[in-house]
């Protein structure tokens, strides 16, 4: 690897540790006050994830090998059958102790308004983030610091996770904790099935249930 090359991808781990500073940005220009600021936002974060996952498929070769192939399939799709519920149950565990421990009363459960409201495009959109996430969550930043730097595996999936988790922190503290959870679980997935299409499925299964379940 040039040191050409190094000191891209390094650009674009950096570029990726908190896109929505960059969208924040972008909102401070004039004729920007009046935009839907949450469709804004998730076409803005999508487009800049896009940006970094393509730039980084040129410049690592290695981010376009997704080991399709050495996957063992029937023992995964067994695995994420239940695995995916679990990691939503999961977050509302975490999502409800937070709430207890606050204390504050809890009497049902239901999904966060939001939800309610999205169109199919929406959907769409949020189906492409959680891919790019876990091409840049996982992939890219498993390849670069542990290919290149040599960093120690645990390390890098504890790294990973909390950026992962605080690119989500816009949403609210409570999901920021949810997501440490979940993004622990997608890094070690990724280890142990060796491609990144098990976590990328585990998390666009995972987006679609919630939404899909809220819109009703």
């Amino acid at each position: 690897m040039t040191t050409h090359t190094l000191c891209l991808s390094v650009i674009l781990i950096i570029s990726s540790f908190n896109p929505f500073i960059i969208i924040q940005t972008l909102t401070r220009f004039p004729g920007m006050e009046n935009i839907n600021t949450r469709r804004f936002y998730e076409k803005a974060f999508m487009i800049i994830l896009g940006v970094v996952v393509i730039s980084s498929m040129i410049l690592v070769k290695q981010m376009s090998n997704i080991n399709i192939t050495e996957v063992k399939w029937k023992m995964w799709a067994v695995i994420l059958i239940f695995l995916v519920p679990g990691i939503i149950c999961l977050e509302i565990g975490i999502g409800f102790l937070r709430l207890k421990i606050k204390g504050y009363k809890i009497e049902g459960l239901d999904i966060k308004q939001d939800f309610k409201k999205r169109s199919i495009r929406e959907l769409i959109i949020i189906i492409f983030i959680a891919i790019f996430e876990e091409f840049i969550y996982r992939k890219l930043y498993f390849i670069i610091l542990i290919d290149f730097f040599k960093w120690n595996l645990v390390v890098v999936i504890i790294i990973t996770t909390i950026v992962y988790a605080f690119n989500h922190f816009f949403m609210g503290e409570g999901i920021f904790y949810q997501k440490i959870a979940s993004g622990l679980i997608f890094g070690i997935i990724f280890v142990l099935s060796g491609s990144i299409v098990i976590p990328i499925i585990a998390h666009v299964a995972q987006n679609i249930f919630v939404i899909l379940v809220g819109r009703k």
